[in-house]
C-alpha cells in the first residue's frame, strides 16, 4: 500500500508522488516546497503567482490568457525567464525593464501590463520571503518618463464615424435587414461593446420602458488543458459599472423587434440556431462599409461615435457615463471623445468664429 498526493509542477501543472508510509511523503512534500523556493525562477514564479489566482477566480480566465501573453512576450526566452529568484538583485531588474522599454518602443498602455505582472510577481516573491525588493518602492524609483513610451496617435477621422456615414450605414441596413447587418447598426444606436451586443437575449430587452439590461459579454481565453481559445458568453460584465440598463429610441427598438424575428433563439443574435461572435460583427461592419466605399473603422469607434455625439448633444455627464458602463466620466472625456464633423463643416464654424 503506498501513500500519494499531486505535487503542484509549474510546467506540467502537477505530478503524481508516493511514498511507502504517510511520514516519508510528507517529508517529500516538505523538502519539495523547500527546494522550489530555493530553486524558483521567475518562470516559476510566474504561475506560482497566477495561477493560484486564476483557480480561485479571483482573476478572469480571460485576463490570465493575456498576462500570459505579456509574460510569454518580454520574459520567455529572455535572461531573466530562468533567473533564480532568490538571487535577483534589484539592479539587475531595473536594467531589465528599461531594456524592454527602449528595444520595444512599447507603448504606455503595454508599461502598464507589464508592470502589472512584474509587481505582482514581486509581491509574491516578498511574501514566500524571495526577496527584498518593495514593488511600489521599486517602480516609484524606475521612474520613466512619458517621453519613454510609443505614441500611436490617429486623427480625429479614424476614431470615430461621421453623421453622414453613420446615415449611410443605418440606411444600408435598413435595406439589407440581416441580422448580422442590424448587429452593427444596434452598437451605433447604443454605444455597446461588441462583446456586450451579441451576449444579449430577448428578455434584456424591455419594450414598455425602452430599456436595454447589460449583464453579460462574451469572452476569449486559451484554455490551460488544451491550449487552444475558447469563445464564450459569461454572466458578468467588463467592469461593475458595465451591467447597466441603456434608455434606447423607438427606431433601435425597431431595430430588435426585426432582430428577434430573424432569430428567434436564445440569443438575439443568432444565425441558423448558432450564436453569432464578436468578431463576426467586426467582419460585417468591415464588408458594410465597403459596400458603401467608406473608411472602415472598428466597432468600438461606433461606441466612440456614440458617445462623442451625447457629449456633443449637451446630454449630462452623470447620463452618458450610466449609458455607456464607465464609473466615471474622466475616462470617457479622454478617449472616446472626438471631433467628428465633415471638413466643410469646421470650415464653417471656424470662419464664423474669426470676424475679424
Amino acid at each position: 500500500m503506498y501513500w500519494y498526493t499531486y505535487l503542484p509542477d509549474t510546467r506540467k501543472g502537477r505530478v503524481l508522488t508516493k511514498r511507502k508510509n504517510r511520514k516519508d511523503l510528507e517529508n517529500a512534500i516538505v523538502k519539495d516546497f523547500r527546494d522550489r523556493d530555493k530553486c524558483m525562477t521567475i518562470h516559476d514564479l510566474f504561475y506560482e503567482c497566477y495561477l493560484k489566482r486564476v483557480e480561485c477566480r479571483s482573476i478572469s480566465e480571460a485576463t490570465y490568457t493575456r498576462y500570459c501573453n505579456v509574460f510569454k512576450k518580454y520574459y520567455v526566452n529572455s535572461e531573466m525567464e530562468n533567473r533564480i529568484v532568490k538571487e535577483l538583485d534589484e539592479r539587475e531588474l531595473y536594467d531589465f525593464i528599461l531594456t524592454i522599454v527602449a528595444e520595444n518602443h512599447i507603448s504606455a498602455k503595454e508599461y502598464g501590463l507589464l508592470r502589472t505582472i512584474t509587481t505582482a510577481m514581486l509581491k509574491t516573491a516578498k511574501r514566500f520571503g524571495l526577496t527584498n525588493i518593495s514593488p511600489s518602492a521599486f517602480f516609484s524609483d524606475l521612474d520613466i518618463g512619458k517621453r519613454a513610451f510609443t505614441k500611436k496617435k490617429k486623427p480625429d477621422c479614424m476614431e470615430v464615424y461621421t453623421l453622414n456615414e453613420l446615415h449611410a450605414i443605418k440606411e444600408y441596413v435598413k435595406e439589407n435587414p440581416s441580422i448580422r447587418n442590424i448587429s452593427a447598426i444596434i452598437i451605433a444606436k447604443t454605444g455597446m461593446r461588441d462583446g456586450e451586443c451579441v451576449a444579449l437575449k430577448p428578455e434584456d430587452i424591455d419594450f414598455k420602458k425602452s430599456t436595454i439590461h447589460v449583464h453579460r459579454t462574451e469572452t476569449k481565453y486559451r484554455d490551460r488543458t488544451t491550449n487552444k481559445y475558447v469563445t464564450e458568453v459569461v454572466d458578468v460584465t467588463k467592469s461593475d459599472a458595465g451591467d447597466r440598463y441603456i434608455v434606447v429610441d423607438t427606431e433601435t427598438l425597431d431595430f430588435f423587434r426585426l432582430a428577434m424575428l430573424l432569430s428567434k433563439d436564445e440569443y438575439i443574435f443568432s444565425d441558423n440556431g448558432r450564436r453569432i461572435r464578436a468578431h463576426a460583427v467586426r467582419r460585417k461592419l468591415k464588408r458594410i462599409c465597403e459596400a458603401l466605399e467608406i473608411t472602415y473603422r472598428p466597432p468600438h469607434k461606433l461606441r466612440k461615435t456614440y458617445i462623442t455625439e451625447l457629449e456633443k448633444n449637451q446630454v449630462p455627464k452623470s447620463i452618458i457615463i450610466s449609458q455607456v458602463g464607465h464609473s466615471n466620466f474622466k475616462t470617457t472625456e479622454q478617449y472616446y471623445i472626438f471631433d467628428n464633423s465633415e471638413l466643410s463643416t469646421r470650415k464653417d464654424i471656424i470662419s464664423r468664429a474669426l470676424t475679424y
